[in-house]
């Protein structure tokens, strides 16, 4: 899955404040991690309004970096059986935009 991980929009909304930039993206990397366990739990347990609740709440954040295939893949429709896959694939994308997002806290403009 090809994700391009883009700051663009984040960094024309605190490129003049690298304090306020950092702390940002500080409790968004908490709250990704937070989402991305609360996903993988509520996918391995079917408990489908979970996974209703954070794939809504992480829709604007992932597409605002540019994750637009992550998102694809939350809103694609799971075949019974299949969540253990899902979640796989899930993490991976997940751990790319972590991994992103830890990238930019050392390099705050």
């Amino acid at each position: 899955m090809n994700v391009q991980i883009t700051f663009a929009q984040y960094d024309a909304l605190f490129g003049d404040d690298p304090g306020t930039y950092l702390e940002f993206l500080t409790k968004l990397e908490a709250s990704l991690w937070l989402a991305k366990r609360r996903l993988g739990d509520a996918l391995l347990l079917e408990d489908e309004e979970v996974v209703s609740d954070v794939r809504h709440a992480l829709q604007p954040t992932l597409q605002m970096l540019g994750a637009s295939p992550l998102v694809d893949l939350l809103f694609s429709p799971m075949k019974p059986g299949s969540e253990a896959d899902v979640k796989s694939q899930i993490d991976q994308v997940m751990d790319l935009v972590l991994a992103a997002v830890e990238a930019r806290k050392i390099n705050v403009p």
